[in-house]
């Protein structure tokens, strides 16, 4: 849950099942989306120097950090409109390809909410 123009981060899990295993491409969709909204190729390099692509709508304000545990896609500025289930997918060099799936829930400004 994220207020309406603050910072989501959505964790991915990036565990590999296998020491001698990598991490070979990361794509994140909305539900909505045909497209990608995010991915990381990884394909020819490391993880860590692997190329981030943010499609425009998301390219100022989305990043993904691999170093954490989790692994978050952070978005700045977050809207009411992109409320919605948002899916990572993870393929591996070696073991099956992992998904995630996690609902982003966005609350109004100005608004006070208990829980």
């Amino acid at each position: 849950m994220v207020l309406d123009g603050g910072r989501a981060e959505l964790p991915c899990d990036l565990n590999m099942t296998s020491v001698d295993d990598e991490v070979t491409l990361i794509l994140w969709h909305r539900e909505d989306s045909g497209s990608p909204i995010y991915s990381i190729d990884a394909r020819d390099a490391s993880l860590h120097t692997a190329r981030h692509f943010p499609s425009n709508n998301m390219s100022s304000r989305a990043y993904f950090n691999a170093t954490g545990t989790p692994s978050v896609l952070k978005i700045d500025g977050v809207r009411k409109s992109e409320e919605g289930m948002y899916r990572c997918r993870v393929e591996y060099r070696r073991s099956r390809t992992e998904t995630t799936d996690i609902l982003l829930t966005v609350i109004g400004k100005g608004r006070h909410y208990f829980f």
